[in-house]
């Protein structure tokens, strides 16, 4: 499956399991007016754990897949995405084996574009 396939199919998921109610619920809670801490945040009314079950549904899921879909305007899907990379560090960049020996480097090396590197410069 290419990545634009497994993004795809994840939105399909995603948008399957919204829940409206939910989703109106968590706009007023997370305040998400302009102005507020969380102003411009949209949410897809999606539980934590229907979002756990997508991460074990979806192990095909590359590091560049979860970069994609942390772009998202929703904050499920960035959750989502960040609950996925820690199963790709726990998965780790090498065969089983050699698992412990070598670092899980693409999540390690990872950062939000505009965030700061270890020289303070973004």
């Amino acid at each position: 499956m290419t990545k634009g396939e497994i993004v795809k199919e994840i939105e399909r998921d995603m948008i399957s399991l919204s829940d409206a109610g939910d989703a109106s619920f968590l706009q007023r809670f997370f305040k998400t007016l302009p102005g507020q801490y969380g102003g411009g945040d949209h949410f897809r009314g999606i539980r934590v754990p229907a979002l756990r079950s997508l991460v074990r549904k979806h192990t095909e899921v590359t590091h560049e897949a979860a970069i994609e879909l942390l772009s998202s305007g929703y904050h499920e899907d960035r959750l989502l995405t960040l609950m996925m990379m820690v199963r790709l560090y726990q998965k780790g960049d090498e065969p089983r084996a050699s698992r412990s020996s070598k670092p899980r480097t693409s999540v390690i090396r990872f950062r939000l574009p505009g965030s700061c590197s270890r020289t303070g410069k973004t």
